[in-house]
């Protein structure tokens, strides 16, 4: 939905645990080989401290860029 322009905002909620499992995908994995660009510019709306050390940052989608 992101290398498709659809996505505007991203929410992005950090909570400090590790995980470390092997083969773990995230939000933003790109089957196959990696792209030459990144898939969008972001730019910080806001950042918020949340109880337990957790942070929830919001970014606007500036601009998206095509593989």
């Amino acid at each position: 939905m992101l290398k498709a322009g659809l996505v505007d905002e991203i929410s992005h909620v950090i909570v400090p645990v590790v995980d470390g499992g092997v083969g773990i995908s995230s939000f933003f994995d790109i089957p196959g080989k990696p792209p030459s660009k990144a898939a969008a510019t972001l730019r910080l709306l806001s950042r918020k401290e949340l109880s337990g050390s957790v942070t929830w940052l919001r970014y606007r989608v500036v601009s998206k860029h095509a593989r």
